[in-house]
């Protein structure tokens, strides 16, 4: 249908009342404003550049384009030529570097626009920051400016007596602008139409796994986040081209940020598909949703629960292949890992323990397998928690080897002396005349702990609250017993499996325990397991003591998820894994249950999303 003269849309070439033009802003109404023009962007742009700009409180922006009668790629290849001479006459290693980083850029990118056949453009992209006054106005402008220029890598200028014309240039209202043809001409940046087409904000993220689980929706378009942890197992093609080789997971953030409700939708998302989770907290945080769920939650260190230390489990290496089930269940190297276990064990509870000592433990371990029948010849595979021995038979073992020695004619006093020392050891881990050792409740006793709900339900839960309260020795030994112990469950299955912790800082502060990490971390994509790790302090992780196991625990993270953070936890972060300023910034002022979610070779700002039901289930 055709409009009518008087019907069609007007636009005007005249000033609107009220508009009154000064030299670095202009005055509309009662408002300030003042119109920032970009005059140069970032070497690098990503998809929907401009999006990370549409959204703030702080201004907003507009953009406008144009093509141009030049051809960008003989533009760049004067560039090109004129940084070879530079190249030449440059001295210093680390300039001459950057130049021939660039240099490669430059020529890969002329490239692309040729293959592409890409035209030049001219984009015009303005910033308004709208002020009460001059005074917040200027205020305002500093803080943009320096954390646009400083974040972002683009310089921004407010044009002097040209504040109307630049907002008119883009703006639809008006048919021209007020700038002369020269100033029209040169306001604006330059580039070629493949990369200005990424400065478009309209872009739609997600991800959509093929056996995911809805997490949430991507924070600036919606687009749905369906995740799945063993992508790298489920889809595997798709998973290696996203840069999904593995499954492990780090999640950080502070007290309060969604954190732990972003692990709880995991933990459950696995139990739904059927996967088996171990699940460790120094909070009891675990206990609520364990029972809610059926599983089965147990308290160390209360109630008589036990693990045997001398309990055989399955043999893992570095190898890049899972081991046979021959090599996975020799008895032989099994014991021998006891045997460094127990060693382990005792430097912990005893660090004043001799070389002496140390060098006969090898011996009374093996004695004290042979005891209850465990001579290494058989496989151990069908074992069951009641045929192995305990610290009682050990001490059995030192007190029969000691009257032996003694009785002998070629007397070691050495070895005696080391067997005496351990003798009196064992008083606290076993006792003596019918009274228990301190230690015993800890340590000495058949393993009672019920894994049924692994098979049944899926999750079996360890809540380690009370030893937090215990000595440092103490807990420290007893908990590179329990780390272990739920790993060996992880490695005596075909299925999937995911093993977790939370506030995961305060165990690896134990360097054993980080050694154990780290290397959980590296061999979890063989035995078909996962792990997921959450933690708000990541100094702790750059600790001098355990730095080593802290960089290999962030580097073998397939998934790390960042929720907001102090700076100088970021500082930390930074530290740890590569992130631009922008991300460090986008870190800092998330809000709660949103996050930045690594995944693969992508960054994801993600918003967390919980139905009512689960947020009363979770007591979200």
């Amino acid at each position: 249908m055709k409009l009518k003269r008087t019907e069609k849309a007007r636009r005007t070439t005249l000033a609107p009342h009220g508009l009154v033009e000064k030299d670095t802003y202009y005055i509309i109404g009662d408002k300030y404003v003042r119109v920032l023009t970009v005059s140069a962007m970032p070497k690098a742009i990503t998809e929907g550049f401009l999006a990370q700009f549409i959204n703030s409180p702080d201004y907003h922006i507009d953009f406008s384009t144009s093509l141009m009668n030049i051809d960008f790629a003989s533009y760049m290849q004067k560039e090109i030529n004129h940084m070879e001479e530079q190249i030449n006459k440059t001295n210093t290693d680390t300039a001459r570097e950057e130049l021939i980083t660039r240099y490669y850029t430059m020529q890969e990118t002329i490239k692309q626009m040729v293959a592409n056949k890409s035209r030049t453009m001219n984009v015009v992209i303005n910033i308004y920051i709208t002020a009460d006054d001059l005074q917040k106005l200027n205020e305002k402008t500093i803080a943009v400016k320096n954390r646009i220029q400083t974040d972002n890598h683009m310089r921004l200028h407010a044009l002097p007596r040209l504040q109307v014309g630049a907002m008119q240039k883009n703006s639809p209202l008006f048919i021209g602008n007020s700038l002369n043809k020269y100033v029209d001409y040169h306001i604006g940046v330059m580039l070629p139409t493949l990369t200005g087409a990424a400065l478009w904000p309209f872009f739609y993220d997600s991800i959509d796994d093929k056996y995911g689980t809805f997490i949430g929706v991507e924070a600036n378009t919606g687009g749905k986040i369906i995740f799945d942890q063993f992508a790298y197992l489920n889809d595997t093609e798709n998973a290696k081209a996203q840069g999904r080789t593995a499954g492990n997971m780090l999640v950080i953030g502070k007290t309060g940020m969604g954190k732990t409700v972003f692990m709880t939708l995991l933990i459950c998302s696995h139990i739904i598909n059927h996967r088996k989770v171990i699940w460790l907290d120094p909070e009891n945080k675990n206990r609520e949703l364990t029972r809610k769920l059926e599983g089965n939650y147990i308290e160390v260190g209360l109630n008589k629960n036990v693990i045997n230390i001398f309990d055989l489990q399955p043999v893992s290496t570095d190898a890049d292949e899972k081991e046979s089930e021959e090599v996975m269940y020799d008895t032989k190297i099994a014991i021998k890992n006891v045997v460094e276990d127990v060693i382990i064990m005792f430097k912990t509870l005893w660090p004043n323990i001799t070389e002496d000592e140390i060098n006969v433990l090898d011996e009374i371990t093996e004695k004290t397998y042979r005891v209850v029948g465990i001579d290494g010849t058989e496989s151990f595979r069908y074992l069951k928690p009641e045929d192995y021995p305990t610290f009682t038979t050990f001490s059995v073992v030192i007190d029969q080897m000691l009257e032996e020695y003694e009785n002998s004619s070629l007397k070691n006093k050495k070895v005696i002396e080391a067997l005496l020392n351990l003798q009196m050891k064992m008083r606290s881990l076993v006792g003596t005349a019918g009274i228990e050792g301190h230690l015993s409740r800890y340590f000495n006793g058949t393993t009672n702990i019920n894994m049924d709900s692994l098979d049944t339900i899926g999750l079996v839960s360890f809540g380690t609250k009370h030893l937090m309260n215990t000595p440092e020795h103490i807990r420290n030994a007893l908990l590179r017993i329990i780390f272990k112990y739920a790993w060996s469950n992880c490695l005596s299955t075909d299925e999937q499996t995911v093993f977790v912790t939370d506030e995961d800082h305060t165990y690896i502060q134990n360097e054993p325990i980080a050694a154990l990490k780290a290397q959980f971390q590296r061999r979890a994509r063989k035995y078909n397991t996962v792990t997921i790790s959450g933690t708000q302090e990541v100094k702790d992780y750059n600790n001098d003591r355990i730095q080593v196991h802290g960089a290999a625990i962030f580097n073998n993270a397939t998934y790390r998820v960042y929720f907001n953070m102090e700076l100088d936890g970021i500082v930390e972060l930074g530290k740890l894994v590569h992130l631009t300023d922008q991300e460090m910034d986008t870190i800092r002022f998330l809000l709660p249950h949103y996050c930045l979610f690594e995944n693969g070779n992508r960054k994801i700002p993600v918003h967390i999303l919980m139905s009512e039901r689960e947020k009363e289930f979770f007591g979200a």
